[in-house]
């Protein structure tokens, strides 16, 4: 997490944090921060970007999603076909 993310996460401005973490490529971290700031949506497609489909799928459900999920759905499938290929 850098510096700048660290500050906007004290002050709880857990959005804008997010935000500029995902901006930065910090996918991981955004999707915590935007889940914990119960923006389960934007949480979904921080876990796809960051090749977490199965964390995906969860988070589009709870955002009530239908397209997020189907998307995480076909992401797990082609990471699931990617890993049985190694």
């Amino acid at each position: 997490m850098s510096p700048e993310v660290a500050a906007l996460v004290r002050e709880e401005r857990l959005l804008e944090a997010a935000e500029l973490a995902s901006r930065g490529g910090d996918h991981a971290t955004a999707k915590k921060l935007f889940e914990r700031a119960c923006a389960f949506g934007r949480a979904a497609k921080e876990a796809l970007f960051a090749s977490c489909p199965e964390d995906a799928i969860g988070l589009a459900a709870e955002a009530r999603d239908e397209d997020l999920v189907e998307a995480s759905l076909f992401a797990l499938e082609g990471y699931g076909a990617a890993r049985e290929r190694l």
